[in-house]
C-alpha cells in the first residue's frame, strides 16, 4: 500500500532507533528482479526528508551479500509502498518471508530505480554481537535492552 513520506520516514527512524537489521536491495529496472544493481544487509545510520544511509560495514560473516557495505539513497520526489507477509505473491513467498521479516518498504525513485527494505526478524545473538562491534556509541541502548 501506497504510503505518505512523512509516514515512510517515520518508519525508517523507528528502524534506526530499534537497530533493526535490514536487508537493501536497490533495482535499476524494477519489477525485473535480475536487475539488482546490489544487495547489502546494514542498519540506518542516517535518516532525514533528502537522504537515507544504510550502513552494514561493522557486520561481520554475511555470507554471499558481497562487496557493498552501505547505501545512500537520495529520498527528493520519492514514492513509498509499505508491506508485509499478506502482500507476498504466493505461499512459498510468503512462508519464507514469515520466518525471516517483518514488513518491508519499496522506495521508488524519480530515477525509475526502486530501492527495496525489508526489515529482518530480531536475533538477540546477532543484535549482541552487532552492538559491541559498535563499542560505547550504543552503550545506553546496549544495556537497556540486554
Amino acid at each position: 500500500m501506497q504510503i505518505p513520506a512523512t509516514e515512510a520516514i517515520s518508519l525508517l527512524r523507528k528502524w534506526q532507533q530499534e537497530i533493526t537489521l535490514l536487508q537493501c536491495a536497490l533495482y535499476d529496472n524494477p519489477p525485473d528482479d535480475e536487475k539488482a544493481i546490489c544487495v547489502i544487509m546494514g542498519y540506518v545510520e542516517h535518516i532525514d526528508e533528502q537522504r537515507l544511509y544504510i550502513d552494514g560495514s561493522h557486520i561481520e560473516n554475511l555470507g554471499n551479500y558481497g562487496k557493498y557495505f552501505s547505501c545512500n539513497v537520495t529520498l527528493a520526489d520519492a514514492l513509498y509502498q509499505f508491506g508485509d507477509i499478506r502482500d507476498a505473491a504466493d505461499e512459498r513467498s510468503a512462508e519464507s518471508f514469515k520466518t525471516t521479516h517483518d514488513c518491508f518498504l519499496a522506495i521508488l525513485l524519480p530515477t525509475g530505480g526502486l530501492c527495496e527494505i525489508l526489515a529482518t526478524k530480531p536475533k538477540v545473538r546477532s543484535l549482541r554481537s552487532c552492538l559491541e562491534s559498535r563499542g560505547n556509541r550504543f552503550s545506553v541502548k546496549k544495556q537497556r535492552m540486554l
